[in-house]
């Protein structure tokens, strides 16, 4: 059976799986757990929480960021395991795939054919695989592509470039997109008007100048718009999205806690590591 016939199953198909995982959400950090966390000052208590939990095999391995960081996804990959067991096809781990090595830059999980093609022939790999996918991928990636292009213009006003690279499929235009940064967001075209950007350009009006603080407020915002994106498919009963969004969440987890390591391991200042009331 292909990919394509997989993803057109019916949703009561990834029942089994679906009912396990929804089991296993208990272990994602709460949002209680997360307050505790951004308020932790001392690597000792950051680790006492985390030997609490599923990720006690890190704690193990804090001197050495990599190891860290390596160990903290091995309970992806278990978690994983038991997907594929239970899968017909490569669709799951294929997507699962793309979308770290897109959005998170990580070769580890990486193809090594895709670590060797640019970005955009890869961007645009991981958009054709979310186009076949279901409305909840599609959606995503959208979302993605705009992440980017909105970065690269950021970039390009920082280093005053009058070109930029720009990515399709996204919800709007280049040319949107320099009315957007021309008029320093005063003037939002309509593109934006109808997407999850618009509370974040509405709120930026106050703020005159493009700098790298702004990139970073920005890349907070993007961190939540993905979590937002992730609401709808995690409160399915079952089904493909449900699925994908888990493990998708499972990602989001992972890079939360590495930040926050990061953060107390190097002594950064704690308005760099800024977490948002949706963590």
């Amino acid at each position: 059976m292909n990919d394509m016939a997989l993803i057109r199953k019916p949703k009561e198909t990834y029942g089994y799986l679906s009912g396990f995982f929804k089991a296993r959400e208990v272990h994602f950090l709460s949002t209680a757990d997360w307050s505790m966390i951004r308020q932790t000052q001392k690597m000792d208590d950051f680790l006492g929480f985390l030997s609490a939990n599923r990720y006690h095999g890190a704690v193990a391995q804090v001197d050495d960021p990599r190891n860290f960081e390596n160990a903290l996804w091995e309970v992806y990959f278990e978690e994983l395991k038991t997907a594929r067991r239970h899968m017909e096809n490569s669709f799951l781990t294929s997507y699962l795939t793309h979308f770290h090595s897109i959005i998170f830059s990580q070769e580890e999980i990486s193809y090594d054919e895709m670590a060797e093609k640019q970005f955009d022939q890869r961007l645009q790999e991981w958009v054709a695989l979310s186009t076949a996918g279901t409305p909840f991928t599609k959606k995503l990636s959208e979302y993605a592509i705009d992440r980017f292009n909105i970065t690269e213009a950021l970039r390009a006003q920082i280093h005053q470039l009058e070109f930029f690279p720009f990515y399709a499929f996204g919800h709007f235009g280049r040319t949107e997109l320099n009315v957007l940064f021309a008029s320093r967001f005063q003037d939002i075209p309509k593109d934006f008007l109808f997407t999850l950007w618009h509370p974040f350009f509405e709120k930026e009006k106050a703020y005159k100048k493009i700098n790298f603080d702004l990139i970073l407020r920005f890349e907070y915002y993007w961190f939540d718009l993905l979590k937002k994106l992730l609401d709808e498919p995690l409160m399915q009963p079952y089904g493909l999205s449900y699925i994908l969004a888990y493990f998708l969440f499972f990602m989001i987890e992972i890079e939360s806690i590495k930040r926050h390591y990061l953060r107390l391991k190097f002594d950064l200042p704690s308005y760099w590591m800024k977490e948002s009331s949706a963590s």
